[in-house]
């Protein structure tokens, strides 16, 4: 039994929260409440409902077996679109190929009986598995004949894409892919019941299927170009189309700010955090030079750069070489200061480490004040001015109070470096 860390998902759920709070801009709180997750990932349930209203098992008996009656019945639950929030959008359950090649299917007596048998509850679970793999179903189509039996048990899958998230993100050693069998799928399935447990526990009145939608919006988070099946997109002709959210190039990682990733080096990435926060051969600065991911980082970077438009200080437009550089530390942070717009600046490279060293801070006008250890050659050398401030017109009071904490700890500082020298 594959056992998931509790670590690991308190640490995924805090930026998950994070995440969904800014889309929401209000405190996430349910899954059930958030609009974002609804728009998003809410249309499983309009998908399961349909779907077990076409299916209309209840009405199945004995002489339909062999007739295409039931055959019929499953495509016609197979929906390309549903109509969830008013409005149509795309079921990504399943991949539309497998949806054409069993609607041509020429009408199968034993698959017909398999079904009966599966949707009457005359069969176990395995044995239907079993017997839905000897008529050549595919891994993710039977999967899906599953879920819209019983969502409470069962759940729908992607094997690339969960195969992904339980090795990068879960940190687990379990594959589903050219793996099918009943001993696979229950173990995936019991592996999404850990998460759903989990969430449960944190009062989110999560559900199963919550606990899948918590997954994959986790991976499409982490890595905003690597979407196997885009996100539901409203059907174009309905009255109300909904935005995508836009994926920035870069994703800002590191306990307070430092690095932007191409797509090439996140492969290389690992995402077992535990092991770096425990590790103790490893002292804080070290920890801190650990790649770490920030979840959501992406958002929260191309919300600076649409609020600042250049360079916070003296408004550089090059965005590729500018860094979302948090006021308060990430690590300091609570769920909302974590993505709190305000709590950020745009920061050319030269700024942004003397900013996280403590040897520039700005007063309450903004204004720069610099370390005594910055000599007049290194203000020269690394292009800093006297006359350095924030840019005034962007600089509000929520900004004020986040420079008031850092303007506080870089005196503390100052003190204690006065003192030695």
């Amino acid at each position: 039994m594959e056992e998931v860390s509790i670590g690991i998902l308190e640490k995924l759920f805090n930026d998950f929260s994070a995440f969904v709070s800014t889309e929401d801009k209000q405190p996430f709180k349910t899954f059930k409440n958030s609009k974002y997750i609804d728009n998003r990932e809410n249309y499983k349930y309009s998908v399961f409902e349909e779907a077990k209203k076409n299916l209309a098992s209840k009405w199945w008996n004995d002489a339909d077996i062999g007739t295409g009656k039931i055959q019929a019945k499953v495509t016609s639950a197979v929906k390309a679109r549903v109509h969830h929030s008013s409005q149509w959008v795309n079921n990504n359950l399943i991949n539309w190929r497998q949806v054409d090649d069993f609607s041509k299917m020429a009408v199968v007596q034993s698959l017909e009986k398999t079904l009966y048998n599966f949707y009457r509850n005359k069969i176990k679970p395995n044995e239907a598995f079993e017997q839905f793999m000897s008529e050549g179903l595919s891994y993710q189509f039977i999967a899906y004949l599953f879920f819209i039996k019983e969502k409470d048990q069962f759940m729908p899958i992607s094997q690339d894409r969960f195969d992904k998230t339980f090795s990068e993100l879960l940190g687990l050693d379990f594959k589903t892919s050219n793996n099918v069998s009943w001993d696979n799928y229950d173990t995936y399935n019991k592996i999404l019941k850990q998460v759903y447990k989990f969430l449960k526990g944190k009062g989110t009145q999560a559900t199963l299927l919550d606990a899948h939608s918590f997954l994959w919006i986790l991976w499409e988070i982490y890595n905003p170009e690597k979407q196997e099946n885009p996100i539901p997109k409203v059907d174009t002709t309905s009255k109300t189309v909904e935005k995508e959210l836009e994926k920035p190039k870069h994703i800002d990682i590191d306990e307070n700010h430092s690095f932007q990733l191409e797509a090439d080096e996140k492969e290389e990435l690992a995402h077992d955090i535990n092991p770096i926060e425990s590790a103790t051969n490893l002292t804080n600065e070290e920890k801190k030079a650990l790649i770490k991911i920030r979840i959501g980082q992406s958002s929260y970077r191309a919300k600076l750069i649409e609020y600042w438009q250049g360079c916070s200080i003296h408004g550089y437009k090059n965005s590729d070489l500018l860094i979302a550089s948090h006021i308060k530390p990430y690590s300091d942070c609570n769920i909302n200061e974590k993505y709190d717009l305000y709590n950020g600046l745009l920061l050319t490279p030269n700024y942004d480490k003397l900013f996280d060293k403590y040897y520039i801070s700005f007063d309450e006008d903004g204004k720069i004040m610099f370390s005594v250890i910055l000599k007049q050659e290194d203000l020269e050398m690394l292009g800093l001015l006297n006359t350095d401030s924030i840019i005034k017109e962007k600089l509000k009071p929520q900004h004020l109070a986040y420079l008031k904490q850092h303007n506080q700890k870089f005196i503390q500082l100052e003190n204690e470096r006065q003192e030695k020298n």
